[in-house]
């Protein structure tokens, strides 16, 4: 029973882990599994909420929160990316229906795509092919770049061959709100349409924890960057507790068996 409880906790601990360190942002390889998946498309587009209307994405005082609006409807909708916070709905969630920041007005950036530093990816919000305060860095999670970040005024290296807003997504019918979004680099090639080496996958974390004391009209409430963001399974905590509680139950069985067998059968008061 023990050794069965163990291995259950090695497994959890093992699933956990492999979920928590999927990166937001993954490059497309060579042999991997979707590798030359056809792409269904997807009418979206890198956009902002311009809290103070003066047209520009501003990084702070506000730190104005950035999207990809997937259905291109112009708005905060059910099944956009959040590419930086909005209070504590966190970078790298999904837009949910109840979500506090759902129905806000967005403004395109027609000029913001995927860029590289050497090997780093930065969303050129700005499109001034320079990193700079407003764009944003890929790692585990997108991250708000700030004016006191190393590497302002680096140039941005952006794919010939790509086109802002070349972004799909791999299957038929309805797409899944919570699956892998595809950022199409290659869309002006023969490669275009399909998941091909060098393409990148954005991996959601999942929707965001319920917001319980976001102002709506007040997006810079939060960075974004101070809350973590939600993954759509339980947690690795959660696992922990469950796999304690069935050790606990476990030993608890063992006890009574013990006792028992320390009582031995029951007496017939008639003999």
């Amino acid at each position: 029973m023990r050794a069965a409880c163990s291995a259950l906790l090695l497994f959890a601990l093992a699933t956990q882990v492999t979920a928590a360190t999927t990166p937001f942002l993954a490059e497309v390889k060579s042999g991997d599994p979707d590798s030359n998946q056809s792409l269904q498309t997807l009418h979206g587009a890198v956009a902002f909420l311009d809290a103070n209307g003066n047209g520009k994405p501003d990084a702070s005082v506000p730190d104005e929160p950035v999207y990809l609006d997937l259905d291109g409807s112009n708005s905060v909708s059910y099944g956009d990316l959040r590419l930086t916070g909005y209070g504590p709905l966190a970078s790298g969630t999904v837009v949910g229906v109840t979500d506090s920041d759902a129905g806000r007005a967005l403004d395109l950036l027609p000029n913001a795509w995927f860029s590289t530093a050497g090997t780093t990816w930065i969303l050129d919000v700005d499109g001034s092919r320079t990193i700079s305060a407003p764009d944003i860095r890929f790692g585990d999670a997108p991250t708000r770049i700030g004016s006191t970040d190393s590497g302002l005024g680096q140039s941005l290296s952006r794919p010939a061959s790509a086109q802002v807003g070349s972004l799909g997504f791999v299957g038929s019918g309805p797409r899944d709100i919570l699956g892998v979004v595809y950022v199409d680099l290659d869309s002006l090639t023969s490669g275009g349409g399909r998941a091909t080496i060098g393409d990148l996958r954005l991996h959601p974390a999942g929707f965001a924890a319920p917001a319980s004391s976001v102002n709506p009209s007040d997006p810079s409430a939060s960075d974004g960057r101070l809350a973590p963001a939600q993954d759509a399974g339980f947690r690795l905590l959660d696992g922990i507790l469950v796999v304690l509680s069935l050790l606990n139950l476990a030993g608890l069985l063992f006890v009574v068996r013990s006792v028992n067998q320390l009582r031995g059968p029951p007496k017939n008061p008639f003999k």
